[in-house]
């Protein structure tokens, strides 16, 4: 057992002779009973037969476990590690690290599946070339049924590997090159772990090769992370991550280009993404200052000063948290009214981000325009879709 990943010495290991395995597939499961059986059959019926399956139950409180135990009678590639108590992923897929002993090491989450040459290919293409990193194509499915495609392009991946930051389950990993480099999943870290996990690899790898006619399948779910609001606590803990990363790139970038490159990824996360998500006045305010913070902490400010125009650079400078707070704040929510008479409220128009609402009389939900990649939706009180604009009508 690898020395360098975090493992629970109680949990009895069975492994089968390094050399027969040439990929071993880690899933994370808690609670996903309704979504877990299409996740194994996909991966059951992978042509790339030399694989385990490493499923490691986070106390799941519903059948999961259940699940799991039917599938490891019917498959003994199947796996199981039951923890004592929830942990969360970054444990539970560091105790896959811990049993692995296939060549490559693969990811899935529960509720997602693969296609059936999925890990054929990408270990073909790793056989071939020796590359530390192997990706796949990857989709999200949209809980609507809607597909398109998601994470970095590989055309950018293929320009600079470090372009390879989010969509870390769409590849397979060395399994040397992960213990050499002593590379796992933090603990603590409830939010952001899978990108610092990502970028130390794709910083470190030797080369990472593309392979385009496979697919990961990442299903979205209406409560889904890109949705999420973010709590302050939550909130401190992603921005905790976003460190970590820069404490990475600080030791180990010294190309000023690739530096920039990952620093900017992380720093636009409190200032754009993470800003929209916050629920509480405090949030923004935590984000403000910790912006700041990741401002002061850069490398190459004069360099990175002309990817933003001067009054925001001038705010950052100055360390000035009440003109970025309000900045920033009145890019994403923007409120008109509408009176009759200068008094009497007819209308309310909030603009969120890519999103506007209308409320009859200021407070009676009547209509949703939202835009998305494939067009623009009207959802009658809010919620129910009258109309679809396409994208391609759009650009005519």
């Amino acid at each position: 057992m690898p020395t360098n990943i975090r493992s629970n010495k109680t949990i009895p290991l069975i492994l089968k002779p390094e050399d027969s395995i040439l990929c071993s597939v880690i899933v994370p499961v808690y609670n996903v009973a309704g979504e877990i059986k299409r996740c194994l059959d996909s991966l059951l019926g992978q042509t790339l037969r030399e694989i385990e399956i490493l499923c490691i139950d986070d106390k799941s409180t519903d059948n999961s476990l259940e699940i799991l135990r039917d599938y490891e009678k019917k498959d003994s590639r199947i796996k199981i590690i039951a923890l004592e108590k929830n942990c969360g992923v970054s444990v539970a897929r560091n105790q896959g690290l811990a049993i692995a002993s296939g060549e490559y090491i693969g990811f899935v989450d529960p509720d997602d599946f693969v296609d059936p040459d999925f890990y054929e290919k990408l270990y073909s293409r790793a056989a071939e070339t020796k590359s530390d990193i192997v990706k796949g194509e990857a989709i999200v499915e949209d809980y609507d049924g809607r597909t398109r495609a998601f994470g970095p392009k590989h055309n950018e991946i293929a320009k600079n590997k470090l372009n390879f930051h989010s969509a870390f389950w769409s590849a397979i990993y060395r399994w040397e090159f992960l213990k050499k480099n002593k590379i796992d999943f933090p603990i603590g870290i409830i939010v952001n772990q899978d990108i610092v996990f990502l970028v130390k690899c794709s910083a470190l790898a030797n080369r990472i090769d593309l392979v385009s006619e496979t697919k990961y399948h990442y299903i979205r779910r209406g409560g889904s992370l890109d949705s999420e609001i973010y709590g302050k606590e939550k909130l401190a803990n992603f921005i905790h991550g976003i460190n970590l990363i820069i404490d990475f790139i600080d030791e180990h970038i010294t190309n000023p280009d690739e530096y920039l490159l990952l620093f900017a990824v992380q720093f636009r996360h409190p200032l754009f993404s993470l800003f929209n998500r916050s629920n509480s006045f405090e949030g923004k305010i935590l984000l403000t200052h910790e912006a700041i913070k990741l401002y002061n902490r850069c490398k190459f400010k004069e360099k990175f000063n002309k990817q933003f125009d001067d009054g925001l650079v001038q705010l950052l400078s100055d360390e000035n948290e009440v003109g970025l707070f309000m900045r920033f704040n009145q890019r994403n929510h923007i409120c008109y009214h509408f009176k009759m008479f200068n008094f009497i409220p007819l209308f309310k128009v909030n603009k969120w981000r890519n999103s506007v609402f209308m409320y009859l009389f200021g407070f009676i939900p009547l209509l949703k325009i939202k835009r998305r990649d494939d067009g623009v939706y009207y959802l009658l009180f809010c919620f129910l879709p009258v109309v679809r604009q396409s994208s391609q009508r759009l650009k005519k």
